[in-house]
């Protein structure tokens, strides 16, 4: 009966409680910065230059409500520095930022170091917020650690 009980309730949550959820292991810098590198595509120092939010459409033509959309975002960015991967000086990254879908939101402006999945169909690359994705201003010792890493060996 308690394991019917749990069942139900499990299945009858909302599925806003199933949010995104990362495991982190509790690495040295220099560790889990390699393990990051050697899990992605490319690894990038790069600038977002322009973001388009995506608009659902329903099928009468009108855009579908901002609490019911996916929340798919298209970022520009221009390449500042690259420690891995071929993706261009100008790339793209297209994003579900929707709730509990672990997509990484960016700003106009602002400069990030991205770890990249591999490009789609389409060219465009994705991240989130369970890689090592994030602004510039939060990567203490990391581009060094980068540096150390690409560097060839003698």
């Amino acid at each position: 009966m308690i394991k019917t009980v749990l069942t139900l309730s499990v299945l009858l949550l909302p599925t806003a409680v199933f949010a995104c959820s990362c495991a982190f292991d509790e690495l040295p810098l220099k560790e889990a910065v390699n393990q990051s590198f050697s899990r992605v595509d490319s690894v990038v120092l790069a600038q977002a230059i322009y973001i388009n939010q995506l608009t659902e459409v329903l099928p009468s033509g009108e855009p579908v409500p901002s609490d019911m959309a996916w929340g798919e975002e298209v970022t520009q960015f221009n390449e500042i520095q690259s420690w891995k991967g071929s993706h261009g000086k100008l790339f793209h990254t297209r994003i579900n930022t929707a709730k509990g879908m672990c997509g990484y939101s960016f700003s106009e402006g602002e400069t990030y170091l991205l770890y990249l999945y591999e490009s789609d169909e389409d060219g465009y690359y994705a991240t989130s917020t369970c890689s090592r994705t994030r602004p510039l201003i939060r990567v203490e010792g990391e581009l060094e650690v980068l540096n150390e890493l690409t560097q060839p060996t003698d």
